[in-house]
């Protein structure tokens, strides 16, 4: 073989390593909100059921994170943000308000869309494995009596393994998510710092939700010994959905999951 030959089959070896694809199969695909809280491209309100019952129909989709409150009656309401007035035609949180009160409550949408009651989803939709991770949100708004671990824990159960779905709790409530965790459920935390994520994870926490901007790829790997995972979010382009997955996170927390799921695959 000439000395020429042998250099250009180094530059193709080089060439052909260098622009070989990443693998991200690893890193799981989550939608925020149900359907995207800032999305767009959906055809639907986030954290609602038509929402909900659209989204379990992707068998690729991998994750659902739904944002979930008690009301006054103690059952859980589909909503992210801590006061009703800027979205809905009611006023006030969710946790002040009866379930009558929220069921007559609608989005100021073209459609009147309603709030939705986490009960009122049909989990015989699903298709595919899919894990649930129910965020629950401005616990201590309202008085904390008004919900306890124990009626948390009967809606976990009620949930859990049904139609291949397997829950996981995001509780920033120190105390009530320990009890949580003692029932056997893998509760997950929100971090605002790298120092925090490690904290957290450093307790019984099975996982934290973070930042995507926050965490080098060096601290995504470090939180992740014994097993413990870690979400990415705040991902709002495809290039930061890219930049996330480089990180090798446990999985992202995405608005648009579609495309999520085409850039990872």
């Amino acid at each position: 073989m000439s000395f020429k030959a042998f250099q250009y089959i180094v530059f193709l070896l080089i060439f052909f390593s260098c622009n070989e694809k990443e693998s991200f199969k690893d890193v799981r695909i989550i939608s925020h909100g149900v359907s995207g809280l800032y999305n767009p491209k959906s055809f639907h309100i986030d954290n609602t059921k038509e929402a909900m019952h659209y989204v379990l129909k992707f068998e690729e989709l991998e994750g659902i994170e739904i944002d979930v409150q008690h009301s006054l009656d103690g059952s859980l309401w589909m909503f992210h943000d801590e006061f009703l007035d800027d979205r809905t035609s009611e006023l006030g949180r969710v946790c002040e308000k009866t379930d009558v009160a929220l069921s007559q409550a609608t989005y100021m949408d073209l459609n009147s869309t309603s709030i939705s009651r986490l009960s009122s989803i049909d989990w015989s939709l699903n298709n595919g494995d899919k894990d649930v991770y129910l965020d629950l949100k401005n616990l201590n708004a309202c008085i904390s009596e008004a919900y306890t671990p124990g009626q948390f824990i009967s809606i976990l159960d009620e949930i859990n393994g049904k139609e291949d779905v397997n829950v996981f709790p995001i509780i920033n409530d120190t105390a009530f998510a320990h009890t949580i965790h003692n029932v056997g459920y893998k509760v997950f935390s929100d971090a605002l710092s790298y120092g925090e994520a490690k904290e957290r994870l450093s307790l019984f926490y099975h996982g934290v939700v973070v930042r995507n901007g926050i965490l080098t790829s060096s601290e995504v790997s470090n939180l992740q010994i014994n097993n413990k995972k870690v979400i990415l979010l705040d991902m709002f382009s495809m290039s930061g959905v890219r930049d996330g997955l480089r990180k090798y996170p446990s999985a992202v927390l995405v608005e648009d999951f579609k495309s999520a799921i085409i850039e990872r695959n």
